[in-house]
C-alpha cells in the first residue's frame, strides 16, 4: 500500500500487506540462494491496520486472524480488492500488487497491542495496578521472608534448590513461590542467575507456572543451561530468537509431554529431606549455643575469641561452679576488680617475690589477726 500525509507532502509511505514466512538460505559462499515457506502462517500486517484505524479512522474487519483462502491458498486478489473498495474514498491512498522481499519485525506493536487489550484483566495484578493506577492493595506488601527465620519455619522436603544457595536467596526463592513481590539486587557474580534457576525449580516443584522474561537472550540462555543441567531442560519451553518457530515449540511440547515421572525418586527424596532435618537441627543447635548469652551477659563466642586473642594465657582455676552463678552486674564488678588489682600489681611488683608471699590466708577474721 501506498500513501501520502499532509505533513509530509513531498514523501511517500509504503507498507506491506500480505505477509508470507520465507527463509533465504545458501549452502556456501559459492552457491546460490534458495527461497523457501517458513513453517509460520501467512498473516496480514497488523500494525497497518491499526494504523489506518487511529490515523484515518478507518476499521479493517476480518483481516486480523486467519485469513480468507480460496482454491490455491491464502486469497490474494480477494484481500487486494476488499482495501481498494474499503480506501476508494481516501485521498492518496493506493493497493498495488507489487511483491518484495525483507525482515519486518513487528514484536513492540504486538506487546503494545497485548497490553492494550488486556488492560482490565492485566489489573487483577497487585503489582501491574500499582504502575498503572498507583494503587496500593489493602494491608499493604507482604514483606519477603526474614533470612534468620527460615530453618524454624521451612522444612527441607518443602525446599527445591538443586542448586547452591545462601540463606539470603533462599529467602528470595519461598517468597517466590509465596507471590510476594521484590526486586533482588546483586552485582555480576554474586549468583542472581543461579537464585533465578532455583526459583524456577522451586516453583515447577510447588505446581506453579513460570515466565521469565530478560532484555538480552544471553541472560535467558544462561539459566536455561543451569536448569538443563539438573534434568529440567524439558520443562522449558523457549520462546525466543529461532527458538520461537512453530515446529521448535511443538518439538519442546512433545518432550516434555514425554518425560519420564520421578515419582520412584520420591522415596529417597523423603528419607534425604529427613537426614538433612536432622543435620541442619544439630547444626543450628550448635550456632544456638555458641551465640548463647548467659546469666553474666557473655556468650561462649566471645569466650573462644578472648582465648584466640591470647593464646599464651595460662590456664586459670575459679573457685565458681559454673559462670551462671553471676549476673552481668556481678561480671562489672569483677571486671573492675582485676583493673583494681592490675593498678596494685604494677606497684608491688610479682607477688611470688613480696616478702609477705608465705601468708596464704584466704580468709581474714579477728582470730586470725590475732595469730599473725
Amino acid at each position: 500500500m501506498h500513501w501520502q500525509r499532509d505533513d509530509y507532502p513531498d514523501r511517500i509511505f509504503r507498507a506491506p500487506l500480505i505477509l508470507v514466512p520465507v527463509e533465504l538460505k545458501r549452502r556456501s559462499a559459492q552457491s546460490g540462494f534458495r527461497l523457501r515457506l517458513h513453517d509460520e502462517d501467512t498473516r496480514f500486517n497488523s500494525t497497518l491496520l491499526e494504523m489506518l484505524r487511529c490515523d484515518f479512522d478507518i476499521e479493517i474487519k476480518g483481516l486480523h486472524g486467519e485469513l480468507p483462502t480460496d482454491h490455491s491458498g491464502v486469497d490474494v486478489d480477494g484481500i487486494w480488492n476488499y482495501l481498494r473498495h474499503k480506501l476508494l474514498d481516501v485521498p492518496k491512498m493506493e493497493v498495488n500488487t507489487d511483491v518484495g522481499l525483507g525482515t519486518f519485525s513487528f514484536a513492540k506493536y504486538l506487546m503494545w497491542k497485548d497490553l492494550v487489550d488486556r488492560t482490565e484483566q492485566l489489573r487483577v495484578n497487585d503489582v501491574v495496578r500499582k504502575l498503572l493506577d498507583q494503587q496500593t492493595p489493602a494491608g499493604g506488601w507482604p514483606p519477603p521472608r526474614d533470612s534468620k527465620l527460615l530453618d524454624e519455619q521451612i522444612h527441607p522436603q518443602e525446599l527445591f534448590t538443586p542448586l547452591e544457595a545462601d540463606s539470603s536467596q533462599i529467602a528470595a526463592i519461598v517468597s517466590s513461590v509465596e507471590g510476594r513481590n521484590m526486586v533482588m539486587i546483586g552485582p555480576p557474580g554474586t549468583g542472581k542467575s543461579q537464585t533465578i534457576a532455583n526459583m524456577i525449580a522451586h516453583n515447577l516443584a510447588h505446581g506453579k507456572t513460570v515466565l521469565f522474561v530478560a532484555e538480552k537472550a544471553a541472560a535467558l540462555n544462561v539459566v536455561y543451561r543451569r536448569l538443563q543441567q539438573i534434568g529440567l531442560g524439558d520443562l522449558c519451553l523457549e520462546l525466543h530468537s529461532n527458538k520461537a518457530r512453530k515446529t521448535e515449540v511443538l518439538e519442546q511440547l512433545r518432550k516434555s509431554v514425554e518425560r519420564e515421572s520421578m515419582v520412584d525418586e520420591l522415596t529417597d527424596w523423603e528419607q534425604t529431606s529427613r537426614e538433612l532435618q536432622q543435620q541442619r537441627d544439630r547444626l543450628n543447635k550448635y550456632a544456638q549455643r555458641l551465640h548463647q548469652q548467659h546469666r553474666n551477659g557473655l556468650t561462649i563466642r566471645q569466650a573462644l575469641g578472648w582465648v584466640t586473642i591470647f593464646p599464651k594465657l595460662g590456664e586459670l582455676n575459679f573457685s565458681w561452679v559454673s559462670a551462671d552463678v553471676h549476673t552481668e552486674e556481678d561480671w562489672q564488678q569483677l571486671q573492675e576488680q582485676v583493673k583494681e588489682l592490675g593498678v596494685l600489681l604494677a606497684e608491688i611488683g610479682d607477688p611470688h617475690q613480696h616478702p609477705l608471699s608465705w601468708v596464704s590466708a584466704t580468709d581474714w577474721s579477728f582470730g586470725w589477726q590475732q595469730k599473725l
